[in-house]
């Protein structure tokens, strides 16, 4: 979500963003000064880290699930096409077998800057919403906590030979929690309600890839080919395309069924009246009371079709707008008014490990933060600029000492969560090839480099401004360079700036992975993708570079690119498909367009009777919902 900016969000028409983004990805765009704060509010980018059920091939069936480490992203499934119930089951803490309290109330601050809306469909693009519509809201299927693809509202699905037609079918006596069945017209009504042409949600390009799309949304059709119903228990989704992470994306919010008959009897206006009216939703917990200013309540929906918490019957949830929630919301926890805390302030570790140091819950999430180079400002567009930037940043220090572990070390760009991918290897940490490389680009000791600028919004932390600061002093003193950190504007600010100059020379950039393939490298780094024409410009004719018998050539190899992301994105063998991919990271890391460094890492406050939570890749704002592993010993 480019500095300091939100996760960003995408529509299609294209609308500005939280902070005046394009409407593009789901969870994806974190990147900014703010960086773990920005994850909060950005939900999920289009082609991240979602995943498939299975990883069998065409025409056999398999389930979904295992299990994996409780607080780091898993691996997720791909390339399934046909899957039964299951899912993963590892949770921070194991529910105890013991005795444990009853009729027990959880509370859990929001602390945001967002307006929060309870209705799917008319909600920006926010892994903060995600998190929480999980517990209000399904669809046909979910993210698990590793970031796989697991039944939710359909129990089972196939997928043709062709990759083209999904057919899902719904489990037995799957009702709203008012207590009317849900039936395949549900399905088909919220899904074209979210591509109204005349107010199409913010999410909706997450179904751009069904057949019928454009002309649907355009107004040019009056129904929607891509979506079928078969029979009362049976759904049909046929794509323009083979899409191979069709499945992460019916994950997304857009996707969850809402009460056609709530609906259309209180009205869907800008404020979502319907939602004011409860019960609704198909998810374990249903809304009692609703203030988007101050709180929401919930207690548990009888009519889920899954099993409840034994011991939690009701989950408060205060809302605390305003740059002081964060605050706020630790202010609760340590006052015995709050069970869980979400990425308290870096500026308060000190203080919450003295008192709460084994209350703390590290969750590495699915998602990269870069350094990224344009193409077309001076220095960086001579490649071995750009290597010798990548290979002067030691990500160890930066990442465990400079951010106190706010981030895992890593050099490539595809987040944890992914399952069978084996990443390349990117630029590591060589301050004296740096030096060397540098030299070969005509640059010794940094003679001859202009002045570079790394813009970082007004509103930063000091504290935060010094830790970009450490970064421009590795550059600086390893290299000769002359970077400067410029907080002289806002965050839109910068974005204005950005639009005319087309691009910077660099920028800090956050990706939130999710698909359970790699496929948001496809969506970043493509040449005509809009994260990347009139940004960095990686396609543009830029000369070839030779430096140690290797050659680099950008443009050729951008071009190898393209091609490549067009077989792998529709290619049904994940073994093929994970190839493909890895062949056009390693594109992206020899070319050092973006230069990893670390994989983001949030810090949760748990109350520690509070056992059986699940956390994970795209689940770290808040817990996967409460359900029957989830208890409060006594």
């Amino acid at each position: 979500m480019s500095q300091s900016s939100n996760l960003p969000e995408k529509s299609t028409p294209r609308v500005p963003g939280l902070a005046g983004l394009s409407r593009r990805k789901f969870l994806r765009f974190a990147a900014g000064s703010t960086a773990l704060a920005a994850l909060s509010t950005g939900l999920l980018a289009c082609g991240g880290s979602s995943s498939s059920p299975t990883t069998a091939p065409a025409a056999t069936s398999g389930t979904s699930g295992g299990t994996a480490a409780p607080t780091t992203a898993g691996s997720g499934g791909s390339g399934a096409t046909s899957t039964t119930a299951g899912g993963s089951t590892a949770t921070s803490a194991s529910a105890p077998s013991g005795d444990f309290a009853k009729n027990v109330t959880v509370t859990i601050p929001i602390a945001t800057t967002i307006d929060i809306t309870l209705d799917p469909h008319k909600a920006i693009n926010s892994l903060l919403l995600f998190n929480l519509y999980d517990y209000v809201f399904g669809g046909v299927t979910k993210y698990d906590k590793d970031a796989h693809v697991v039944p939710d509202l359909s129990d089972k699905w196939e997928a043709s030979q062709d990759g083209l037609t999904y057919t899902f079918h719904l489990r037995d006596g799957i009702k709203f929690a008012n207590g009317r069945a849900v039936t395949p017209d549900d399905f088909l009504y919220s899904w074209k309600r979210s591509l109204d042409p005349k107010k199409p949600s913010p999410m909706a390009h997450f179904l751009e890839h069904v057949e019928g799309y454009e002309d649907y949304l355009g107004g040019k059709a009056t129904d929607l080919t891509g979506f079928k119903k078969v029979d009362d228990k049976t759904i049909q989704v046929t794509l323009s395309k083979p899409y191979n992470f069709f499945l992460s994306y019916s994950c997304t919010y857009v996707f969850w069924v809402v009460d056609k008959d709530l609906v259309e009897k209180y009205g869907d206006d800008n404020n979502s009246d319907w939602t004011n009216h409860q019960p609704y939703g198909t998810g374990p917990w249903k809304v009692t009371k609703f203030d988007p200013a101050t709180t929401i309540e919930m207690v548990p929906n009888e009519n889920f079709w899954g099993e409840p918490s034994p011991s939690v019957t009701k989950v408060n949830w205060p809302i605390l707008k305003g740059p002081t929630g964060p605050n706020q919301a630790l202010n609760l926890y340590k006052a015995g008014q709050a069970d869980i805390v979400s990425n308290f302030p870096l500026s308060l570790l000190d203080a919450v490990e003295k008192d709460n140091k084994d209350e703390i819950l590290p969750v590495t999430v699915g998602g990269t933060r870069s350094v990224a180079l344009s193409f077309t400002k001076k220095p960086f567009d001579n490649v071995l600029v750009r290597l010798a930037f990548g290979m002067a940043i030691d990500r160890d220090t930066y990442c465990k000492t400079v951010w106190r572990g706010a981030y895992t070390p890593t050099d490539h760009f595809e987040p944890p969560a992914i399952k069978d991918y084996d990443p390349p290897k990117g630029i590591a940490y060589d301050p004296d090839g740096a030096k060397k490389v540098l030299e070969a680009a005509g640059f010794p000791n940094g003679q001859g480099l202009p002045p570079i600028t790394l813009y970082i919004p007004s509103d930063t932390s000091a504290e935060d401004v010094n830790r970009y600061r450490a970064l421009a002093d590795m550059w600086n003193k390893t290299l000769g360079a002359n970077v400067q950190i410029n907080t002289a504007f806002t965050n839109t600010q910068i974005i204005d700036k950005r639009t005319q100059e087309k691009g910077f020379q660099m920028e800090l950039m956050g990706w939130i992975n999710i698909t359970e393939t790699p496929q948001l490298m496809s969506e970043v780094f493509r040449t005509d993708s809009p994260y990347m024409k009139d940004r960095f410009d990686w396609g543009i004719e830029v000369p070839a570079k030779t430096y140690n018998g290797v050659t680099y050539d950008p443009t050729a190899d951008a071009k190898k690119f393209d091609e490549l992301m067009n077989q792998a994105d529709i290619e049904q063998d994940p073994k093929k498909r994970n190839q493909l991919y890895h062949d056009g990271e390693a594109l992206i890391l020899k070319n050092a367009i973006y230069v990893p460094f670390g994989n983001y890492v949030y810090r949760e406050l748990i109350n520690p009777k509070l056992k059986g939570l699940e956390w994970g890749a795209f689940f770290y704002t808040y817990p996967v919902s409460i359900k029957k592993n989830v208890v409060m010993e006594k």
